[in-house]
């Protein structure tokens, strides 16, 4: 079929020749809806969203009851940040064809995103329902319970996404973190790895990698997949900081500070950071240097608590008692 034949152009990447395909026949054919239907999913997977919503509002309004036009209108206003106008198009698509599963796992997601967490998990549910084999609708309903900290119900949600999908690079990795969070870090390493296998630069399986085998004792692996993660992604301060954190805890404090100093280039303003940047100077005998570097942590934050410890500490090795007693006072009061 014509629709067929555009949908494998999308799939091969010609988008020019897909739309021009879809426009051409739009253009014969103005009141086909299904058309404006399938240019709006062309749109969309371009990034053209308000074109798409342009689109998919044409279809609906050619053929009213077409629900797919509905559900992908109501993904485009999703993605546009539009909430609840992409929910009464997902209401309304529903209406049309309450067993539709991608829409049902559409209106989920989004119900999810803004904490309604009952609704939530009903139409995801209702969409593994309508679809056992959904990978997605299971993936989205363990963020769901995740994110609620049931944790072992996502685990199970995590683990049937796999079932279906077994490279599903997200849901290994998602059941990486719940095992790395409940300490079971050996379970996390083989999940991250296999996320890895698929997905070889996907960060947070990298950083998630990274957290459990130090947690399990290989330090050295965990801080050359931490520079892997770098190498893959410079513009990325959590990697520096990740990296910082493993120097320090190995005393490192060179090596850390200088990894430190690397991440706050890129975001000068995160205070914890900061307050570990200052620590990595005084663990190496710099202390004046480190009364500066908080003094100049506080100037811009004064009621930093750990700061505010770490500076009193200084100034009473200095012998600025009096000083180091107020600082920790202010500490005290907070």
């Amino acid at each position: 079929t014509l629709f067929g034949d555009i949908r494998k152009l999308i799939a091969a990447g010609q988008l020019g020749a897909a739309e021009s395909a879809l426009r051409q026949r739009i253009s014969e054919y103005p009141t086909e809806a299904e058309s404006w239907v399938v240019l709006g999913d062309l749109l969309a997977d371009s990034g053209q969203l308000t074109k798409a919503e342009a689109a998919y509002r044409e279809s609906v309004r050619l053929k009213p009851d077409l629900a797919a036009g509905w559900c992908n209108l109501g993904y485009a206003l999703h993605r546009q940040g539009k909430p609840q106008e992409a929910i009464r198009s997902f209401q309304e698509a529903l209406r049309l064809r309450p067993d539709h599963p991608e829409t049902l796992n559409n209106l989920g997601l989004l119900q999810a995103e803004i904490g309604d967490w009952s609704q939530a998990e009903k139409h995801l549910h209702l969409a593994i329902g309508h679809k056992p084999d959904y990978a997605a609708a299971h993936f989205n309903l363990g963020n769901v319970l995740m994110d609620q900290r049931r944790l072992p119900e996502a685990e199970q949600s995590f683990r049937s996404a796999m079932v279906f999908a077994p490279d599903f690079v997200e849901g290994h990795t998602n059941l990486g973190a719940i095992q790395a969070e409940q300490g079971r870090h050996g379970e996390a390493v083989g999940n991250y790895r296999a996320a890895l296998s698929v997905k070889p630069g996907f960060l947070p399986a990298l950083t998630g990698l990274a957290t459990s085998l130090n947690a399990t004792g290989a330090h050295e692996e965990a801080l050359e997949i931490l520079r892997t993660a770098i190498r893959a992604h410079p513009r990325e301060s959590g990697c520096y900081f990740d990296l910082a954190e493993i120097l320090l805890s190995l005393m490192r404090f060179d090596a850390g500070e200088t990894a430190l100093s690397q991440g706050l280039a890129l975001e000068p303003q995160n205070a914890h950071a900061r307050n570990h940047y200052c620590l990595a100077i005084y663990a190496q005998g710099r202390q004046g240097e480190a009364l500066s570097c908080f003094e100049a942590l506080l100037k811009s934050d004064p009621d930093h608590a750990p700061a505010l410890y770490n500076s009193a500490r200084i100034l009473n090795d200095l012998g600025r008692t009096h000083e180091a007693e107020n600082r920790l006072r202010a500490v005290l009061r907070d």
